[in-house]
């Protein structure tokens, strides 16, 4: 398929989109699809940078980062270091980057994903570099009032489904640990889920309420004996898939007549902005949802505008 020639072929680089091959690069492409394309870009790319495979494992084994975000980190850094045409970039080819994205109009929080990642990788590299986020506007989470989530409770029609719908609203779950359930991590005689924790890897034991447990039972009393350990599957029997758990969401969340983007996310904020606007402490929603800081656990202080009338009117000394 690929054969040197002693003639420059520019095509390619158009072809692929990024800068892939160098002008010294001298190669006949015959029927190449694209997919092919950014397979010999990639390769040719990370023979360059060695440095980016072992720099994935380090977050993982070393920083304790979960695969997912650790595969984001290596797509940022990788991004950086070929747009800086170096695997070992300094703090100038980095403030460089930093302006490029700038200049290119990305938004903050973007920009500061990648500087998040470019810290670790100085860390990676064992240089004492770091770089300050740009400042982001922190958005309060969107959430479901109670009257919107009972009307998402309303429309689910299938058992599986209702399960899924009210392990969230009622655990705080991420999607990600949701889908890891095993049937061993169920102690419904004592409304309790461990929840394999797929961001900080600290396992966790959440409370789930009465329905939430009649949900699961009726689920269960649907199935057919098996000795599949998952407890969600899907119509194919293989454990269910995040995006296949974001897509029923979203859709009975349109059934609902619901406005808002309903997510998995958003009912994980469902539940921690409702259980502080009926008096629960930051430190037991912080448990709940699994969160390492408080900070993470304070967006979640933005009671309803009503709510928060009603607790001005009931304490406002009278001047």
């Amino acid at each position: 398929m690929i054969q040197m020639l002693s003639k420059e072929i520019t095509s390619t680089n158009t072809v692929i989109g990024e800068r892939v091959f160098k002008d010294t690069d001298l190669f006949e492409i015959e029927k190449i699809n694209r997919q092919t394309a950014f397979r010999l870009n990639a390769e040719k790319q990370e023979s360059n940078f060695p440095q980016l495979g072992a720099f994935e494992t380090y977050l993982i084994t070393q920083k304790g980062i979960s695969p997912r975000v650790a595969r984001n980190y290596f797509y940022s850094v990788r991004k950086s270091v070929r747009w800086a045409d170096t695997g070992d970039p300094g703090e100038a080819e980095a403030m460089e980057y930093y302006q490029y994205l700038q200049g290119q109009r990305y938004a903050n929080s973007t920009i500061a994903n990648y500087v998040y990642a470019l810290n670790h990788y100085f860390q990676f590299l064992g240089k004492k570099i770091k770089l300050t986020p740009p400042k982001t506007h922190k958005r309060q989470p969107i959430f479901l009032t109670v009257e919107e989530a009972q009307n998402l409770v309303k429309v689910v029609p299938n058992l599986r489904d209702r399960a899924i719908v009210m392990a969230l609203l009622y655990s705080g779950m991420r999607v990600s640990e949701l889908c890891n359930l095993d049937f061993d991590d169920l102690h419904l005689e004592n409304q309790e889920i461990t929840v394999r924790d797929t961001k900080t890897y600290r396992d966790r034991k959440v409370v789930v309420s009465e329905k939430c447990v009649k949900a699961f039972e009726e689920y269960f009393e649907s199935l057919s004996d098996s000795d599949k350990q998952a407890v969600f599957l899907s119509r194919q029997g293989r454990r269910i898939s995040r995006n296949q758990v974001y897509t029923l969401v979203k859709k009975y969340g349109r059934l609902a007549g619901i406005k808002k983007n309903v997510t998995p996310h958003v009912l994980r904020h469902t539940l921690a902005t409702n259980m502080i606007a009926h008096g629960a402490s930051i430190i037991e929603v912080k448990e709940q949802l699994g969160h390492r800081s408080l900070e993470s656990t304070l967006q979640y202080v933005h009671l309803q505008i009503d709510h928060r009338r009603a607790l001005y009117e009931a304490h406002c000394p009278q001047f």
